[in-house]
């Protein structure tokens, strides 16, 4: 599959079928990216939020990349092939494709520590550039102000902004995506909406040292597995907060491989991350006591479930009289 500039030659590659999928460049992205901000921000304007939203393009982007991931998914899952999926560099756009393929091909990754590894292993191993995409210092790291007297630069970063150009939304996009999906599968994903937020909102205030940088060499070379925190370490230790009530394990639902549409008209903006902070946009009835509430209601459920298939395997009593009934039978059958 090809996308955007990093197209080989067919002449290399016989009896491969080729598919461009249109996914944008990150100056696309982040272009689309402004347009929202300029719809979201001081407050919407009711008389002109639909046609910002559409000239904005950013649901366009996101069907797009669901619809490359899904083309992966049902090549693997129904066609049962290889697919090489190819950009101009392998850390923008085919990140996003290669991931979100997993989440739709297997189940573990829509664990809570399965997203987890999903992340470390397709964005942070394979050298997604956090820092500069999210506009942190060139050589990753935390940037401080020319002026500043403390040694957090030299120690743990270039101390140089990135460039502007440089920046782009493509980590945000993967996680809309993987929003929207959970929209369609709400059964699907262990974890729910606040999971994803918590991981947006940590991708910028650089507490954790998972987003520091743009390779793994980089975060090795800076000892930022010794001196930061994982995000995913201060997840875990409150792992209630982020789980979905209403999850149920692919064993018991049957939905191994899950087919999000990408139809615009399926698709949603998403209010809870984007406009969060207009006052209009409050719930008028919060649902996180709720959500703990039915977690500890599935928890007891499932509890009871099995340990009433627990007691149902064991023999009854009935049953071993029955069977020591019948050996006895057996017996005096054969002294007869």
């Amino acid at each position: 599959m090809g996308v955007g500039g990093g197209v080989e030659s067919p002449a290399y590659y016989e009896n491969v079928q080729y598919m461009f999928l249109n996914i944008q460049n990150i100056h696309a992205m982040r272009a689309a990216l402004t347009k929202v901000f300029e719809a979201c921000f001081p407050l919407p304007d009711d008389t002109r939020w639909f046609k910002q939203l559409a000239d904005s393009k950013w649901l366009y982007h996101i069907k797009q990349i669901i619809f490359a991931a899904t083309s992966v998914a049902d090549k693997i899952e129904n066609h049962k092939t290889s697919v090489l999926i190819h950009c101009s560099d392998g850390w923008d756009r085919t990140t996003q494709v290669t991931s979100l393929a997993m989440l739709m091909l297997d189940p573990y990754y829509r664990t809570i520590r399965g997203f987890e590894v999903l992340v470390e292993k397709e964005w942070c191993s394979f050298g997604h550039k956090f820092a500069q995409r999210t506009g942190g210092p060139t050589d990753g790291g935390i940037y401080l102000p020319p002026n500043s007297s403390s040694s957090v630069v030299n120690e743990t970063g270039g101390g140089r902004p990135s460039s502007p150009e440089e920046r782009s939304p493509v980590f945000l996009q993967f996680i809309d995506c993987v929003w929207q999906t959970m929209q369609q599968f709400p059964h699907s994903f262990e974890f729910n909406e606040r999971f994803l937020i918590t991981i947006m909102d940590e991708l910028y205030s650089a507490r954790f040292g998972t987003f520091l940088f743009n390779s793994e060499m980089q975060g090795r070379d800076h000892g930022v597995r010794e001196r930061t925190i994982s995000l995913w370490a201060y997840i875990n230790a409150d792992i209630q907060l982020y789980q979905n009530p209403l999850y149920t394990p692919a064993e018991i639902s049957g939905h191994r491989v899950i087919f999000p549409q990408h139809a615009l008209a399926q698709l949603q903006f998403w209010t809870a991350y984007y406009i969060r902070w207009h006052p209009l946009m409050r719930l008028q009835e919060p649902i996180a006591r709720r959500e703990r509430a039915l977690i500890l209601i599935m928890k007891r459920f499932r509890e009871l479930t099995a340990a009433t298939q627990r007691e149902c395997a064991k023999p009854t009593l009935n049953n071993v009289s029955d069977n020591s009934t019948h050996s006895r039978s057996r017996s005096n059958s054969s002294k007869i």
